[in-house]
Formats: C-alpha cells, structure tokens, sequence
C-alpha cells in the first residue's frame, strides 16, 4: 500500500502519520457502523481470521459504553 500511495503522489499523506492501515481501520470501523455483519466486513477486508475483524467491532462497542456513560440524568 505504501508504494501505491507514494505513486500516487500521496507521500504528503503518509508523512502526516496517516498509514495504510488506518484507511483499514476506517473501513472495517464505518463498515460495521453503517450495519455490515463481521462477516461482511471481514470479507471485504480479506481477514483470514474473525477475531481481527471482531478488534473493530469490540471497540465501537467501547465507544458506545463510552457515551452512555456521559449521559448525566
């Protein structure tokens, strides 16, 4: 990916600290929050094992303990 992205002329991209793998990220993360199974996203981001793809899963539900735990009442 990092040769794709630099014949891309996205050097600029990676300097910033942004990597192929956060893309990655972002994808499976907005793939399961936008309603894909695991499954779905799984295959999409060609992981061999489930439990990679579950990581994303595990820490949207994080983030949704997160901002209940704001909610003052």
């Amino acid at each position: 990916m990092t040769e794709l992205f630099t014949s891309a002329g996205l050097e600029q991209t990676l300097a910033q600290g942004r990597s192929p793998h956060a893309l990655r990220h972002s994808f499976v993360t907005l793939a399961i929050r936008g309603g894909a199974s695991v499954t779905q996203a799984q295959a999409a981001a060609r992981h061999k094992d489930p439990r990679t793809t579950m990581r994303y899963a595990h820490d949207l539900q994080n983030l949704d303990d997160n901002a209940v735990d704001d909610v003052k009442f």
